[in-house]
């Protein structure tokens, strides 16, 4: 059990001895803490409050509980140490989201935004937010000059309001 700030060595060696990973925060915006576990494919077990439910689905890349809720969390903590396969699917589908914000994906998505920007400065093509670096993309609302980025035409004129 953590309940305080742990440098950057203790944090890998505690994340990286770790089984599963517990985050049973009131409100808490984007949580470093749980996207670093969710790099190190940890299986999560978090409360939906603050940011954390924008991008973990319950069931999907963790388990999410109440805030406040102790025998939801027991109930969780339980399920987890005793189902090898589901810590397993989890924990990847957690890395997965976690890959989403790295700082390549950032830029990439940046970088499209940037573009998209210098492309239509008047904004003639844009008519709502599509930037969701969070969620699962769907393929069929991508613009095609925007690749895999989630970002829009349509999405830019929120983006910059």
């Amino acid at each position: 059990c953590v309940m305080d700030w742990v440098a950057r060595e203790r944090a890998n060696r505690l994340l990286g001895e770790a089984d599963i990973f517990l985050l049973p925060s009131r409100g808490e915006g984007m949580s470093m803490a749980l996207l670093e576990a969710m790099a190190w494919g940890l299986p999560l077990v978090a409360t939906a409050s603050g940011g954390a439910d924008e991008f973990l689905s319950n069931g999907r890349n963790c388990i999410l509980v109440n805030p406040g809720d102790v025998n939801g969390i027991s109930a969780a903590l339980c399920t987890l140490a005793g189902d090898p396969q589901l810590r397993l699917r989890l924990g990847m589908e957690a890395r997965k989201t976690a890959n989403r914000f790295t700082v390549e994906s950032y830029m990439k998505k940046l970088t499209c935004l940037y573009e998209g920007l210098a492309n239509d400065p008047r904004g003639r093509n844009r008519t709502h937010a599509v930037f969701t670096p969070d969620k699962e993309e769907d393929p069929n609302r991508l613009d095609a000059r925007y690749g895999q980025t989630g970002i829009t035409p349509s999405a830019l004129g929120e983006a910059i309001k």
